[in-house]
């Protein structure tokens, strides 16, 4: 399993996707799904249109569904109805996820990018991530 919060979030899904076949379970916490600037308001140019896509989970998305229909990987996000920075990224990978049908978890809890929404969901969101390590 890899789960990961905010830019761990980001390195969890994108290392996962990177590697599917080695994990059963990702999950990302109010992360985002292109490398961005430290304070997550500019997307960064890594030089070249391949190694922009390589490191997109958004370029991903059309892979996906024979992928996971190979090896199922359970795949949750969650973030902040407030989170003003990965809300609105989160929500067009969920669209991109939906229309490529592949299988997914999205929610968005009240609160921000902020350690209170975690800390409130993270035993349950931890125990969903094991729960599918046991099957």
């Amino acid at each position: 399993a890899l789960v990961g919060l905010s830019a761990g979030g980001y390195g969890a899904v994108i290392l996962a996707l990177h590697h599917l076949a080695a994990f059963s379970v990702v999950e990302s916490w109010s992360g985002y799904f292109h490398p961005t600037d430290p304070q997550g308001l500019h997307a960064l140019d890594l030089g070249s249109a391949q190694a922009n896509a390589n490191a997109s989970a958004h370029a991903f998305v059309k892979t996906l569904r024979s992928s996971v229909a190979r090896r199922p990987t359970y795949f949750a996000f969650y973030v902040g109805r407030g989170d003003a920075r990965f809300r609105a990224e989160n929500e067009r990978f969920a669209r991109e996820l939906g229309a490529a049908r592949v299988p997914h978890v999205f929610r968005v809890y009240a609160g921000g990018h902020e350690q209170s929404v975690w800390s409130a969901h993270a035993k349950a969101w931890l125990a969903v991530a094991v729960d599918h390590l046991a099957h």
